[in-house]
Formats: C-alpha cells, sequence, structure tokens
C-alpha cells in the first residue's frame, strides 16, 4: 500500500480539532444576570472548558511535533490517528458532563479516561510512526513525562471516588505536565 500524503492528514487532523474546540465554547452559558453572584454560577463550567481547551492545544502542538518528525504516513499511522480522533473528538461531551456534575464520580472518571485514552493513543501513534519511517527520531515524544502524567491520572480517577473535584484538579495537573514537557527536541 502506498504511503498517505502527510499534509492531508495534519490539515485534516487540524480541522477536526479546531471544530471540537469551537463545539466546547458553544456549551458555555452567558450568566444570567450581571453580577458576580450569577458569574459565580458559570465558574466551573468555564474552568472545565479553560482545561479542555489547554489540553486540547497541547495535543495540538504534540501532534504537530510528532508529525514534523514523520516523513511517511503508513495505514497505521492514519488508523492510530483516525482513532485519536474520534477518541477526544468526545472531549465536548465530556467536559460539558464534569462541568455539570463537578462532585459526582462517573464524569470525573470519565473525563480523566479522555485525557489518559489520547495520552496513551499519541504513544501508539509515535510507535506507528517509528515503525512506518526508519528515519523517525528516537523519543521524539517526552514518554517519561507522559508516563508520570498515565500515573497521575489512575490516582486521581481513583481519588475521584472520595474527593470531589478531583477530575478538574487532575485535569490542571496533566495539563501542566503538557505545557511543561510536551516533546524532546529534534536532534
Amino acid at each position: 500500500m502506498m504511503a498517505m500524503n502527510k499534509g492531508r492528514l495534519e490539515a485534516f487532523t487540524d480541522a477536526i480539532l479546531a471544530i471540537i474546540m469551537t463545539i466546547m465554547v458553544l456549551e458555555l452559558h452567558v450568566p444570567d444576570g450581571f453580577t458576580l453572584k450569577a458569574v459565580s454560577h458559570e465558574l466551573i463550567p468555564i474552568l472545565a472548558y479553560v482545561i479542555s481547551f489547554v489540553g486540547l492545544t497541547n495535543l495540538w502542538a504534540t501532534h504537530h511535533f510528532l508529525f514534523e518528525a514523520l516523513h511517511k504516513v503508513s495505514y497505521g499511522v492514519f488508523i492510530v490517528n483516525m482513532i485519536l480522533l474520534l477518541w477526544v473528538s468526545m472531549v465536548p461531551v465530556i467536559t460539558a458532563w464534569v462541568a455539570t456534575y463537578p462532585d459526582k464520580f462517573l464524569p470525573q472518571v470519565c473525563y480523566i479516561a479522555v485525557i489518559f485514552g489520547w495520552a496513551v493513543l499519541l504513544l501508539l501513534l509515535e510507535a506507528m510512526a517509528k515503525k512506518a519511517d526508519p528515519a523517525y527520531p528516537n523519543k521524539a515524544l517526552a514518554t517519561k513525562e507522559m508516563a508520570i502524567m498515565l500515573v497521575i491520572m489512575v490516582i486521581g480517577a481513583g481519588l475521584s471516588l472520595f474527593l470531589p473535584y478531583v477530575a478538574l484538579t487532575t485535569g490542571v495537573i496533566v495539563i501542566g505536565i503538557y505545557l511543561i514537557f510536551p516533546y524532546k527536541e529534534f536532534s
């Protein structure tokens, strides 16, 4: 099978991520009034939106750096990329759900699971990239930092059984790790 055009897959991914981010903002509501109290009722949804938006921005940047190092796209890279987009397309729904019920276990665990899933899929995407392209640099993604992040998410999911708002807190920690260590410099 011939290699897929890398630019087309990147453009498609960029478009899907832009649509997902746009859908998320549509879930935010105008406060019921013009007082701080009215605005305070929307703080959790705004926080959930910001965490998800920053996470998706970092996902996009990580994806960009991964594809920057990739010279050819195999069918395996294409399939994993599409699964990543399928997984990430759940972000608007999960973000709205955790924003509506931030102190409930199931929305918190699902929110963490979506972030966990996209991290695992990025690692799988990199593994497929290495398989497809012998020139792909070793450890382009910050795999050690991503492993730490995955452990934090598992702990966060467990703690959400007992503590409200753990998913959003875990999201902040994980996004912080993403911001500090999104990728390694290519040699």
